[in-house]
């Protein structure tokens, strides 16, 4: 009689597990990974389509109509009008110095990145850069925007697609949301993750957590990776490199929505880093490596034309 019932729950929750995956449209026989589904077209969340409801895009909405402002000022622009108008204390200031964010090139231990919060809104900023927002909307998850640092008699924000690329995925299940990372840093910011590199949650082991940012206060006997850069390891009897730097300049004119701009380096030289250069007037919209042999930068259309630059470091062992 036991075996009977044993058998016979069984085959209900085989039953019950079918029936899931013919309502998820009919891949009972499909792999694992068909069952994991794109958050941002969700018909529940549908980012950048359905219209916002988060604190920014209602402070943008107040903008267009004139019912709120935001004051520039020299040095931080408009940072603390919008801090104000946001109801977020400048008290909360976060220091993150690993290049590890869309602002990349900015960022270094004497250049930090700058992240101020409340329990809806994140606003982070480095010196010479724009701001970029994270906040929390009912229906859609965290919606990212943008604001330029350039003083307008009515600044908007404009909503992003390309911060998608880090967050949305595994760590933030599949929706857009937050992530706070903790990787291993070198003297001029650049993410050594190959050393540490941890998503970190609330499993995260102490030790293992803050690498890359800078961290005030005691913690006793506890330790952690913050407020640290790192050499990179190299090993005292290898090969000199032969290294270069490869350069590719583009026009960026008036009325294109982004333009694209790649640096390649030479057959048998491999990549060992990269960046974009810009007016400061101007904005990076992504940079990134494309494989080992490419850098990639992705540049937003100004008011007027400006030159923007992609480059990339190359390196080979002589003689190959």
């Amino acid at each position: 009689m036991a075996r009977l019932c044993l058998i016979l729950v069984g085959f209900g929750l085989w039953a019950l597990g079918s029936n899931w995956l013919e309502a998820q449209g009919g891949q009972g026989s499909g792999t694992l990974e068909s069952t994991f589904f794109d958050g941002v077209a969700h018909p529940a969340i549908q980012y950048g389509v359905r219209p916002a409801d988060d604190a920014v895009a209602r402070l943008d909405r107040a903008l267009a109509t004139g019912e709120a402002h935001l004051e520039f000022e020299v040095g931080s622009g408009y940072l603390r009008s919008l801090l104000r108008a946001l109801d977020i204390d400048t008290d909360t200031q976060l220091a993150v110095f690993s290049k590890t964010s869309l602002q990349s090139p900015l960022i270094r231990p004497g250049n930090p990145r700058t992240i101020f919060f409340n329990d809806s809104v994140a606003v982070a900023w480095p010196r010479g850069g724009f701001i970029e927002l994270a906040a929390q909307d009912p229906s859609q998850g965290v919606a990212f925007y943008m604001l330029e640092q350039t003083s307008r008699p009515a600044p908007r924000f404009r909503r992003e697609h390309s911060c998608l690329t880090c967050h949305v995925s595994y760590a933030t299940l599949n929706v857009p949301g937050p992530l706070v990372r903790s990787v291993a840093t070198a003297h001029d910011g650049a993410a050594l993750s190959y050393l540490a590199n941890a998503t970190v949650d609330h499993r995260t082991p102490f030790e293992e957590r803050w690498a890359g940012w800078f961290v005030t206060g005691t913690t006793g006997a506890m330790r952690h990776l913050g407020n640290r850069t790192i050499a990179a390891p190299t090993r005292p009897d290898a090969t000199a490199l032969e290294c270069n730097t490869v350069q590719n300049t583009v026009t960026v004119t008036a009325g294109a929505s982004f333009v694209l701009v790649n640096s390649t380096c030479a057959t048998g030289f491999a990549m060992t880093g990269g960046g974009c250069n810009v007016p400061t007037t101007a904005s990076i919209v992504s940079t990134n490596p494309l494989g080992t042999t490419q850098w990639n930068c992705a540049f937003l259309q100004g008011g007027t034309p400006y030159t923007g630059t992609s480059f990339a470091r190359c390196c080979r062992t002589p003689g190959r």
